[in-house]
């Protein structure tokens, strides 16, 4: 701990990544302690060790006091219940935290009840993230609790859990609020059905923030599309919705697709892993020939099915080539108007002469859950990147016979993807992502 602690007097680090790393309580406490003392990093990933309470205790005290200290990765680590209250004190009047990971940290019951009560008047939290607590329909009336009274937070992660209809129904009251800020909420996985979309329509309905609502791996079904169709027509807000694995057909890609045609906000519609057949891919064709905004669409392209006569086949292919070739047109006419609002004009206009500024755009990441479990944290919780070419319609084929795989570091705007559960190919348009 000596040589570390020289290392910790001298330099100041963004990250330090002790995962698997901690194997005894003293150790750990010790390097809480040091990184207090010398306020060391910014970044701090202690996931997946063994701490005691006196390893905790001292967590604790980094939260409540460092003024470097934004993000903690504190996942898959269990909690001894003694010290749940002193991390809540720690949570409440922290100075700088914005990021907190709990995930798979088995909050339920009293844990997230005293969790949330930490976090109510927690003045620098932005992200939440509790993916795998097995939180239950009682746990979500603290959650609510959180939206309605937090002031900060924008991003709340709960895949992977089973609040169920039940407890869907108290996050939308929170959603409701006046007072809540959430921006992004991935519900992903979570023993939805058809029920629950009656309570989200009207939360979106009143719901003036919420940009990014991912329902993916639940049960939604026709029924359910045709009830949350009537929220997302009346939301002004909504920039994302994955919808992937939620059991639609023709009936309930028809309903999205009515709501596509008419919004201008919709950036991204993921509706991978769903029976879409010609009925549904002529709906959302017609669809995204209106629509002006939508950037990215996802859905699986369409199986060969020997029965159809080759000309319906050969429609069913049209249709979704043109669902990419309407998403470039609405990425170039977006790129067009930014680049036109990023010139301005000097002062020295007056005289004649005109100023150009250029702004630099960054590429994003990918949307949040896009794919099927199993699913990584990383992989759920990025956002799209930017894409700049369109390869050709029918990409050649590997020694398998099966389309290649597109690497993330060079998205394209057009490609054919295999999933790593489902091994369908895929049909992605890359757009734009999530402005941070």
């Amino acid at each position: 701990m000596d040589a570390i602690e020289s290392i910790f007097r001298h330099f100041q680090m963004n990250t330090v990544d002790v995962q698997r790393k901690l194997n005894d309580d003293s150790s750990a406490s010790a390097l809480f302690d040091m990184l207090l003392f010398y306020e060391s990093t910014s970044l701090l990933n202690c996931s997946r060790n063994t701490m005691g309470a006196s390893a905790w205790i001292s967590l604790s005290q980094l939260v409540k006091r460092s003024e470097r200290l934004h993000t903690l990765n504190a996942s898959y680590n269990h909690i001894p219940d003694a010290v749940i209250p002193p991390f809540s004190r720690a949570l409440r009047s922290s100075l700088n935290l914005s990021v907190l990971h709990l995930e798979g940290c088995h909050l339920t019951g009293r844990s997230i009840a005293l969790i949330c009560a930490g976090l109510r008047t927690n003045q620098t939290l932005t992200e939440l993230h509790l993916m795998d607590n097995k939180l239950t329909i009682p746990d979500t009336q603290h959650i609510r609790a959180l939206l309605t009274l937090s002031k900060t937070l924008t991003l709340l992660d709960l895949r992977n859990n089973q609040i169920q209809d039940s407890g869907l129904f108290h996050l939308c009251d929170g959603l409701k609020h006046a007072n809540c800020k959430l921006e992004t909420l991935c519900l992903w996985n979570n023993q939805l059905t058809a029920v629950a979309m009656a309570p989200l329509t009207e939360a979106l309905l009143e719901n003036k923030t919420l940009s990014m609502l991912n329902l993916g791996q639940n049960a939604i079904m026709d029924q359910g599309a045709s009830t949350l169709k009537m929220g997302l027509q009346g939301n002004s807000t909504l920039r994302r919705l994955g919808l992937v694995g939620c059991k639609l057909s023709d009936c309930g890609v028809i309903a999205i697709a009515e709501y596509l045609a008419e919004s201008s906000a919709i950036q991204r519609l993921d509706l991978r892993n769903n029976d879409i057949s010609l009925g549904g891919l002529m709906a959302l064709s017609l669809s995204a020939r209106e629509n002006k905004s939508a950037k990215r669409i996802d859905l699986d392209k369409p199986a060969k099915d020997p029965d159809l006569p080759q000309e319906l086949l050969q429609r069913q292919n049209e249709l979704w080539d043109d669902l990419g070739l309407y998403a470039m047109r609405n990425r170039g006419a977006e790129m067009t108007r930014t680049m036109s609002e990023a010139t301005v004009t000097s002062p020295a206009a007056q005289n004649g002469e005109h100023q150009t500024i250029e702004f630099d755009y960054r590429d994003e990441p990918t949307q949040l859950c896009s794919k099927p479990i199993p699913i990584s944290p990383k992989q759920a919780l990025d956002e799209l990147d930017v894409e700049k070419s369109l390869p050709p319609a029918s990409p050649p084929k590997d020694e398998e016979g099966s389309l290649p795989l597109e690497s993330e570091e060079n998205p394209l705007d057009l490609h054919v993807s295999r999933d790593e559960v489902d091994t369908h190919e895929k049909f992605d348009v890359q757009s734009e992502g999530l402005s941070e």
